[in-house]
This record gives C-alpha cells, structure tokens and sequence, in this order.
C-alpha cells in the first residue's frame, strides 16, 4: 500500500500475519499464501486519518480470534474476527502506542503519550488500574512505574 508499517503480529496458530499500517488500517496476510486476506479500518467517523500503532491477537482462545489495536487517534479498538463487531475504548487526549493482552486474555492493557499505564477488562472494555509513571524527590518523571 505504500504505508508506513508500525508493528505486526503473527497469529497464535503463525497462520495469520497482522500488520498495523500508518494510514489506520490494520492488514492480515495469509503466511502461507503471502497473500492479503482481510483489512480492518480504525478511522473513526468524523475523526482524522490517524497511524494504528500497534496490534495484538487475543491469546488462544475457544472462541473466534480478536485482534487488539493501538491508535494513535486515542482509541484502543477490538475487532471480533468472527462477529465483524468492533469494540473501541476512547482515551481522552491521549495518543495510544502500544497494547498488549495478559495471557490468560482477561485483561489486556495500553500506554500512550500521557504515559499512564492503563489495564483493561477484556469483557466489559472498563479501565480497573492506572499505573502512571513515577517521580523523583524533585518531581521529575523517571524510568518505571510507582504502582
């Protein structure tokens, strides 16, 4: 397509390729056939054209697979590969960058530009921690996290 790729992912099963794309898209090739099989948007309506950052597949699971993506428009978005539904979470004035599922696919967690760790019920798409980043005696920010 001749967009910037910002992070790919192969499937639990190594089938599947996801590749997050400067322009929104998410596209997942076919590994064996090298082939593009589906492309997944994460432009929003009325919103800018805006880089997906980063992608994750739901680790295996019984059901159908999800892949989790980081937009840099300040959403973190679900798509249901089975259903075609597509969950978003909105985080205000945040650029999000990179998204990751815990292994047991119950939670999953996202950080951005305001640097706040931000860890997620999958089910319910609700925020149940903040992790921000830690602080100095003088009150600069450094390396880590203080919770």
């Amino acid at each position: 397509t001749g967009e910037t790729v910002f992070s790919t992912r192969f499937s639990p099963a190594g089938d599947m390729l996801a590749a997050a794309l400067g322009d929104g898209s998410i596209h997942l090739f076919n590994v064996e056939e090298g082939k593009s099989q589906r492309v997944l948007h994460t432009k929003m309506q009325n919103r800018e054209e805006r880089p997906c950052t980063a992608v994750r597949w739901r680790p295996n699971k019984a059901d159908t697979p999800v892949i989790l993506a980081a937009c840099s428009n300040g959403s973190v978005q679900l798509f249901d590969l089975g259903s075609g539904q597509r969950t978003c979470v909105w985080e205000t004035d945040n650029e999000v960058l990179s998204v990751d599922y815990a292994p047991d696919a119950m939670h999953f967690a996202s950080v951005g530009r305001d640097r706040i760790v931000r860890l997620y019920d999958e089910k319910s798409a609700k925020v149940v921690s903040e992790m921000q980043s830690g602080y100095d005696f003088m009150g600069n920010v450094t390396a880590g996290h203080n919770n």
